[in-house]
């Protein structure tokens, strides 16, 4: 289970993150129940300079473990700089991070070089994908989380945006079915307001985190509830 791997001992039912850019304020995520920090680094106004970058990172290792996540515009985020040079200097650090996303959409080539190199670094790799339109089909789903299991990352990650209920049902049933044939940890949700049900209890299919905000206003992708209110759902 990821909670084994990254060594923590959980007093909720599932892992919890947060999202973080510079410009919040560091005190509270620090201070929050979450157990992972994923700074968004496409979503600083601009990227920081490798001091500032080692100094933030120290200081967010020292209290929670950090994921790093550069999200491309193509998968929802506000990234504009070359994905592979920024995931590669990320990795390339004398400071790096406990984990970091990589998109399956940014091509095979690009995918392997990228999971190869945090291998290398002992970083653990989240292979993600997003879908901001629609939720496929259950063989569809299927097929897509399982050709993300063979390109052998850490973790794989898919979040689907429903159009109505039965789409959020669908995914927590093929993260059921998923979740016992994988060798990896899995996370999945749906997005929105219609998929919120996904992120509080998706961990009871095996989704193994989920991912809230300190705050109304710190939300990094639809749908995410503030830790307050999950914990108060749990």
């Amino acid at each position: 289970m990821l909670k084994d791997q990254l060594k923590l001992n959980l007093t909720h039912p599932a892992l919890i993150a947060v999202p973080f850019t510079t410009q919040m304020a560091l005190t509270e995520i620090l201070s929050s129940a979450a157990d992972i920090v994923e700074w968004r680094l496409d979503l600083e106004m601009t990227l920081p300079d490798k001091i500032q970058y080692r100094d933030v990172l120290k200081q967010l290792k020292s209290h929670k473990k950090v994921l790093l996540t550069y999200r491309s515009k193509q998968e929802g985020g506000e990234g504009q700089q070359i994905y592979e040079q920024v995931v590669h200097d990320i990795l390339a650090c004398d400071v790096l991070p406990d984990l970091i996303d990589i998109e399956v959409n940014q091509g095979a080539e690009v995918v392997h070089q990228l999971l190869a190199l945090a291998r290398d670094q002992r970083v653990m790799s989240i292979l993600s994908l997003h879908n901001f339109t629609q939720t496929p089909d259950e063989n569809e789903l299927v097929s897509l989380i399982k050709n993300m299991s063979d390109y052998h990352p850490d973790v794989v990650k898919v979040a689907m945006m429903p159009k109505q209920l039965a789409d959020v049902e669908r995914l927590l049933n093929v993260t059921a079915k998923c979740h016992k044939v994988l060798t990896q940890p899995l996370i999945t949700m749906s997005m929105g307001d219609l998929g919120k049900k996904s992120r509080i209890i998706g961990y009871q299919y095996g989704s193994e985190l989920t991912f809230a905000t300190t705050s109304q206003t710190t939300g990094s992708a639809p749908g995410q509830l503030t830790i307050t209110d999950l914990l108060a759902q749990w």
